[in-house]
């Protein structure tokens, strides 16, 4: 199989616009092993040749109810689309504003912590999960969070494809994930059978948790070759898109503001100018007093938010010629061949992000997507991010009810620029297949930043006395390299910490 490597921005724009193009390889090369995905399952997607959109290839006699690459992108984006990806992030804002209240160790004294990243990525993936699956899968399998991050911990050795008996500790580390999975699937089978669905408000399912999966569920049963090991696979490789890169791209995020104290200043401002005012009537799932909508489209935390993913997202994007060859400039590429395309190397490009009055591409600069609002008027905006700078009504609000989503709003001096640089910013991908999950973890994202400072003093520690810079602060943890290609880095070592409630 030849391989080309993507680097010039034509060329991926080329890529992500053509209608002709499909991501097999990400299939065929790391994800059969990395969630375990049976080979009869593999066979089964990979003969699916209709494409995504609701219109298949002329030339593809995939029955309808078998085109798997169709029908598990319509289900995934209503979930992570309007009404789905608010009814998601309510129910995720009020888990983890749940859990943090239930810390009854961390008082209005300081406690100190070990490690940033492990405390906020176990409270993160519990509301996530929570938000997803409903109580039943961690009431099922009580370590399943500490088995799903040792499972991740080794997923490169697995998607590199070396033997069980050469490595056999990733394996069984996966198979733990697989038969706490499994044994889910099973329970809502007994219960389903017995009592149906319990399907409630936006298809809430006591059982399924989020209507996606149980439509998933009800989908793959009627499709060859998907078992319950094939269920479990990919499942496992859900949960671990909707986790691995959400956990560590907060963490990055949060470290960023707290070591900085002028920052942390802004950036508490800033959150403090989209408090409600008393009258407005509260979801119960929701945090009690700010509007998330918009605090989603404010430019300084939507600048926060895209310096973090362009600094610490890593992410190898496969795509393939689908039925004929692609011409990228003088450049033919075979329909059978895979393009790879680095999302780090657009996003640390010196041209593009080196201009005059820039910071180096290699540090952290939280203006770094800032202008000044008349320049860009009339620049038009990228799909993820709003450029809203007075008091505007959005439809699906994140934490309120619709009748308080025209408030909260200021008036903003600055917005948020992608002008550009669209082509190199792409922590998700491009095209038809961008990330669907974009949207929910620009949200986890934003939200879990706006709910710790709102409610905590957060201070971070120098892992020793001289581990500070020129100004004083605490050096962060260099990035854990080894899994350079699977999207938002961890910290490699400890951030220790101190915490107090406010």
């Amino acid at each position: 199989m030849d391989v080309y490597v993507i680097s010039s921005p034509a060329h991926i724009t080329t890529i992500f616009k053509s209608l002709h193009v499909h991501h097999k390889a990400y299939k065929q090369l790391p994800v059969q092993n990395m969630f375990g995905m049976p080979a009869a399952t593999l066979a089964f997607w990979l003969s699916d040749d209709s494409g995504i959109t609701a219109r298949p290839h002329a030339e593809s006699t995939v029955p309808p109810h078998h085109r798997i690459e169709h029908l598990e992108h319509v289900a995934t984006a209503r979930f992570l689309t309007g009404r789905g990806l608010k009814a998601s992030g309510d129910r995720f804002i009020g888990n983890l504003r749940a859990q943090l209240d239930g810390k009854t160790e961390i008082g209005t004294q300081w406690v100190w912590q070990a490690d940033l990243f492990k405390w906020l990525r176990e409270e993160l993936t519990m509301a996530m999960l929570r938000a997803m699956c409903g109580d039943h899968l961690l009431r099922l399998n009580a370590d399943f969070v500490k088995e799903f991050w040792d499972f991740n911990s080794d997923l490169s050795v697995l998607a590199k494809r070396y033997p069980r008996w050469v490595f056999p500790g990733p394996y069984r580390k996966r198979d733990g994930c697989l038969q706490a999975l499994k044994r889910w699937h099973g329970f809502i089978a007994a219960y389903v059978d017995a009592e149906g669905d319990g399907v409630g408000e936006e298809g809430w399912s006591e059982f399924y948790g989020v209507e996606m999966i149980r439509e998933k569920h009800r989908m793959w049963q009627r499709m060859p070759g998907i078992d319950a090991d094939s269920a479990a696979a990919m499942d496992l490789g859900f949960i671990w898109a909707t986790n691995a890169n959400s956990s560590p791209s907060t963490f990055w995020l949060l470290a960023e503001v707290l070591r900085d104290p002028v920052l942390l200043s802004r950036v508490r401002t800033t959150i403090d100018a989209y408090h409600l005012p008393p009258p407005i009537t509260i979801t119960p799932s929701a945090h009690p007093d700010l509007n998330f909508t918009a605090l989603l489209s404010d430019p300084l935390l939507q600048s926060l938010y895209a310096e973090t993913l362009r600094l610490r997202v890593t992410s190898f994007i496969f795509r393939g010629p689908d039925r004929q060859p692609l011409h990228l400039g003088h450049w033919r590429i075979p329909k059978d061949a895979v393009m790879l395309v680095s999302s780090y190397h657009a996003q640390m490009d010196t041209v593009a992000w080196g201009g005059e009055g820039e910071r180096p591409v290699a540090e952290f600069w939280a203006d770094r997507f800032l202008k000044a609002a008349e320049a860009v008027e009339d620049e038009g905006a990228s799909d993820l991010f709003a450029t809203t700078t007075t008091t505007a009504t959005r439809p699906h609000v994140i934490g309120i009810t619709s009748s308080a989503s025209a408030t909260s709003m200021p008036k903003l001096k600055t917005k948020f620029s992608m002008k550009g640089r669209a082509n190199f910013w792409i922590p998700y991908g491009g095209g038809q297949r961008t990330c669907p999950g974009r949207y929910f973890n620009k949200l986890i994202m934003i939200a879990s930043l706006a709910t710790v400072l709102s409610d905590f003093d957060v201070e971070l520690l120098p892992v020793r006395p001289e581990a500070v810079d020129a100004q004083g602060r605490p050096l962060l943890a260099e990035p854990d390299w080894r899994d350079f290609g699977f999207g938002a880095l961890a910290p490699k070592g400890d951030t220790p910490f101190r915490i107090r409630r406010k």
